[in-house]
């Protein structure tokens, strides 16, 4: 008896005619990637290449005639010319470190980006959006001044801004109960625009006004 068509082995040309296709559409899928792949290498190897050794203060160069030339930004850390190699050289301007020092930090706070920056974020009254500019300049200018004799001179500062805004309640009572908070030129305001016409953080200036209101010393 014959074997069913179904279950009768394939002959050999099905099966090249079946599996011939799916090899070749392998083969150039490899080969696609094995293209993409040194396409990336020598991609990479035109990019431009820094010294490994950093020498801090000095200028950033770079050892790559692919790199433009002129200006440019800061691009790694800074290197020594002599550690760089090539026939040319670009320097970089590296960027000045930043003044985390008590005065350094009050200069940050009377620049007019940052200024600008915290009248921005306002307050739930409004106060904050109505406090002008070379005001807010001044009073943080003159804290800058005071920052270089140190930190207590601004928390005695501080501590006589709030202590003015005391509300004495009408029985005469010793412990006050709240605060009248007015800017410089005497406009009602909150504790927020208090803080950011003196230039004084938030949590700043509400740790001072406890003191104040339980009569600790600044």
């Amino acid at each position: 008896a014959t074997r069913p068509t179904s279950l009768a082995p394939r002959r050999r040309s099905d099966r090249l005619h079946t599996y011939g296709p799916r090899m070749i559409n392998w083969v150039l899928l490899m080969a696609s990637l094995s293209a993409g792949v040194v396409d990336g290498a020598a991609s990479f190897a035109r990019q431009p290449r820094l010294s490994a050794a950093a020498v801090p203060g000095s200028q950033v160069w770079c050892d790559n005639d692919d790199f433009p030339p002129g200006p440019a930004a800061l691009i790694g850390p800074a290197l020594s010319p002599a550690d760089a190699s090539g026939s040319s050289l670009y320097p970089v301007a590296a960027e000045s470190p930043r003044d985390t020092s008590l005065v350094g930090r009050w200069a940050e706070r009377c620049e007019l980006a940052q200024i600008g920056a915290d009248i921005d974020r306002g307050c739930s009254c409004g106060c904050v959006s109505r406090l002008p500019l070379a005001s807010v300049r001044e009073c943080r200018t003159k804290n800058k001044e005071r920052a270089v004799g140190g930190s207590q001179a601004i928390r005695n500062h501080a501590h006589a801004r709030f202590t003015a805004c005391l509300r004495t309640p009408p029985d005469g009572s010793v412990q006050p109960k709240s605060f009248d908070f007015r800017t410089v030129e005497g406009n009602p305001c909150c504790i927020i625009g208090m803080a950011v016409q003196e230039g004084f953080l938030l949590s700043y200036a509400h740790t001072q006004k406890n003191k104040v209101l339980n009569g600790l010393a600044p």
